[in-house]
């Protein structure tokens, strides 16, 4: 079995704009990889990361320099879900004309940790016919998700809030320093 952690865990300004750190950590088997993301808060679905950094199992974190990745690179199409909770009649007319399908079914309530919460429930077909249930609500950080189902995945919100989330990184990492990496491989030559 596997978890998936996903947390906003700290704000930063940059540049005089607000940005929030994303952090999601993978367990599987007992091992845990944990990415964390410094992004802009006004946006969700078209992430320009501005910093990054890695755990790997059994190593060091370390902050990557990349210089605004966009998150879509990183994570693959598939994290992208491009929905607007705020607009999902265009998002259907959008994705109608490209052969993939969302269909809008009920809204639904659940209780998650204790607590109610309004759900939009999607579906999404891909070109192969791939199915994807999604439940989401803008109450719920994190590209909204509370609930996704696919053939071999379901992911459950256990629980959600705008406060709390601890960084499993901390403040504990060091900067990889791709210039001296470099001059390190020209001066073996």
């Amino acid at each position: 079995m596997s978890a998936l952690y996903l947390g906003v865990v700290g704000e930063q300004s940059v540049e005089g704009k607000r940005h929030l750190w994303y952090e999601w950590t993978s367990v599987t088997g007992g091992d845990s990889s944990t990415v964390k993301l410094l992004v802009p808060a006004d946006t969700v679905l078209n992430l320009k990361a501005k910093r990054m950094i890695i755990k790997s199992p059994g190593r060091e974190a370390m902050e990557i320099p990349f210089g605004g990745l966009a998150l879509e690179s990183l994570m693959g199409q598939q994290s992208g879900l491009g929905i607007d909770l705020e607009d999902l009649a265009s998002t259907i007319e959008k994705e109608a004309g490209t052969g993939r399908k969302i269909e809008v079914l009920e809204k639904s309530a659940q209780r998650i940790a204790g607590k109610p919460l309004e759900t939009e429930h999607l579906r999404l077909t891909d070109l192969n016919g791939r199915v994807i249930e999604l439940w989401l609500s803008d109450r719920v950080p994190f590209f909204s998700l509370v609930r996704l189902a696919a053939e071999e995945l379901e992911v459950n919100l256990n629980d959600w809030g705008n406060t709390g989330a601890l960084s499993r990184i901390g403040e504990n990492y060091r900067s990889v320093d791709l210039k001296g990496l470099l001059e390190g491989l020209r001066q073996q030559k």
